[in-house]
């Protein structure tokens, strides 16, 4: 969103957020709207399992406890082509720079985002105005 251009955002704060306060992230979904198992991070993937990768350093069970995402869609696109997962949707979120504990810049993969937040925080931010179906494999 660029300009003048405004969104609304059921935020904490309820109100309208100005798009220039904004930021996009984009992530791989299996539903449209995402559910629940969209939301399930991969250290909860594991801990379900009952077993963690054993050359996991801090760092990693950190991170794990948050959901990939990009800065742009061509970065989500990147992640499903290089994935074997059963994704079938790329969803946007906008996400109010004044929620930046929400988000964090991570690994050296440029545009990688990983969100700290869970169904309840980030569906409000969900662009219910755009989905990008990708084939099935």
């Amino acid at each position: 969103m660029q300009g003048d251009d405004y969104c609304s955002l059921a935020s904490s704060g309820g109100g309208t957020v100005a798009a220039g306060d904004t930021k996009a992230f984009y992530r791989l979904v299996n539903r449209f709207p995402p559910t629940e198992k969209d939301y399930e991070s991969t250290f909860a993937r594991y801990e379900r399992k009952g077993k963690f990768p054993p050359r996991w350093k801090k760092e990693d069970f950190r991170i794990s406890r948050g959901l990939s995402s990009y800065d742009t869609e061509d970065g989500a696109k990147r992640q499903w082509e290089e994935s074997t997962g059963d994704q079938r949707y790329i969803v946007r979120y906008w996400l109010p720079e004044s929620h930046s504990e929400l988000y964090e810049r991570t690994f050296p993969r440029p545009g990688h985002y990983t969100l700290f937040a869970g169904k309840d925080e980030l569906d409000p931010f969900l662009d219910q105005d755009f989905q990008v179906a990708l084939p099935r494999r």
